[in-house]
């Protein structure tokens, strides 16, 4: 990530009750959420962030992320409240896209 957006300030969570909290107390334009995690995997909080967090923050931006290319995979990150998944091993080029198109659509959902 930091070789693709050399000016982005990137935070790391060591599982998904950390990125929580992080949250909570940090000011993110997008979060890279894993499927699965220690602790609290990434459907559970992205469901906890869309269901309990008040707004703005319950709107952040979540790109998931998965190993698997199963199709069920995908959509369950997608009913838990992320905006998009991207299976891994990461493609930069796509990456950036990704990001691009999301950010994107949240500052046009924010005017």
């Amino acid at each position: 990530l930091k070789k693709i957006f050399k000016n982005a300030d990137i935070t790391d969570a060591q599982g998904g009750a950390q990125a929580l909290e992080l949250i909570k107390t940090h000011v993110f334009d997008l979060v890279l959420m894993d499927m699965v995690m220690p602790d609290v995997d990434g459907l559970q909080a992205t469901q906890t962030l869309r269901q309990t967090y008040p707004e703005p923050l319950c709107d952040l931006p979540v790109l998931g992320l998965t190993a698997s290319t199963n199709p069920a995979d995908r959509a369950r990150c997608l009913d838990a409240g992320m905006n998009d998944v991207m299976s891994k091993p990461l493609d930069e080029r796509q990456m950036v896209v990704q990001i691009s198109k999301i950010l994107n659509q949240h500052r046009k959902d924010l005017a």
